[in-house]
């Protein structure tokens, strides 16, 4: 998770929190339409925090610290390069989510950039986390309507895929704040299935148009928090007991135990095999695995063998040299 870099200003007595996610290191992104946002929202009597999603060890540009001190918000910075995600493209939306879970923001704006949204409106969906939590997307323009505007083909597939959770996490998100009315038109002709508000002008409160993502008189549901006992990782194997014990002990020392595992073995006839799958329970007994074996199917069936076992919501399917 980001390190946390807070302005000289003074806490915040508000019991209403807003992120108000920076995407790189400030610059560009420090604009009207950003300004606009915090300051409706601290007219709002809502308190903010800037999340600068940054690669490590990259400076904030002091026109975050110059808007936040103007406005009265405080600065945090989230390292969106730390983790091994993969693949790429993922990386800087999932960083971002695990820097915002569970901190109580009771609306989070992030740019639309690299749809650094996406995997938290995942989560949101999933009932991973943000269940009492409005989102916005400030749109400045996305990359493929910036792409089209050079006349360009989507070269790689990173290309195509960013575009992608781009869209989408605009469209998972309660409102879509446009910066100007070449960005709205865009995304109506573009087919987005968004609902778009014009950016605040002085004075506005933003806070009114997430309130009005959910009737007053029905809130919707909170999600259920999932934990690691709705998770099962199904493991198949076939002959290679070596590679599927580095699996296995990389699943013992994993910090949020509780989760199920099912070892579906797909025909294994070596001594050393099956020997191995004997001793599973003893060698790790905290992992409480099932087995299931079977004639060689290959890798299809076996994976279908351990969801059909499985009793729980989410399944991970994992093959024995993953570690």
């Amino acid at each position: 998770m980001g390190s946390s870099h807070p302005t000289p200003v003074s806490a915040h007595a508000s019991d209403t929190r807003w992120a108000v996610v920076v995407g790189g290191t400030g610059g560009d992104a420090v604009d009207g339409a950003l300004a606009a946002i915090v300051a409706a929202a601290r007219a709002a009597g809502n308190a903010v925090t800037l999340v600068v999603a940054r690669a490590r060890g990259i400076a904030v540009d002091p026109d975050v610290a110059v808007l936040a001190s103007s406005h009265g918000a405080d600065v945090e910075c989230c390292d969106i390069d730390s983790p091994a995600i993969h693949p790429a493209f993922l990386r800087a939306t999932v960083a971002l989510y695990r820097c915002l879970r569970g901190r109580g923001f009771a609306a989070i704006v992030f740019p639309d950039a690299e749809g650094l949204a996406f995997a938290s409106t995942v989560a949101r969906a999933a009932g991973l986390a943000f269940a009492d939590a409005k989102f916005a997307v400030l749109a400045t323009g996305s990359a493929r309507a910036r792409r089209e505007a050079r006349g360009e083909f989507p070269a790689t597939l990173a290309t195509v895929a960013t575009e992608w959770i781009e869209q989408r996490a605009a469209e998972r998100c309660d409102v879509v704040i446009a910066a100007n009315d070449d960005v709205a038109r865009w995304m109506r002709a573009a087919g987005w299935n968004l609902r778009i508000e014009p950016l605040p002008a002085a004075g506005a409160a933003l806070a009114d148009a997430l309130a009005r993502t959910s009737p007053p008189n029905d809130p919707a549901p909170p999600a259920r928090v999932a934990t690691a006992a709705d998770v099962t990782i199904v493991v198949t194997h076939h002959e290679q007991p070596r590679l599927l014990d580095q699996n296995l002990a990389a699943l013992a020392r994993q910090t949020v135990q509780g989760f199920a595992v099912v070892i579906v073995d797909d025909g294994s006839a070596s001594a050393e095999s099956l020997q191995y799958l004997d001793d599973v329970g003893t060698r790790y007994p905290s992992l409480r695995a099932t087995i299931i074996r079977q004639a060689n199917r290959y890798v299809g069936a076996a994976r279908n063998a351990g969801i059909r076992a499985a009793g729980t919501t989410f399944v991970i399917l994992l093959d024995d040299d993953n570690v």
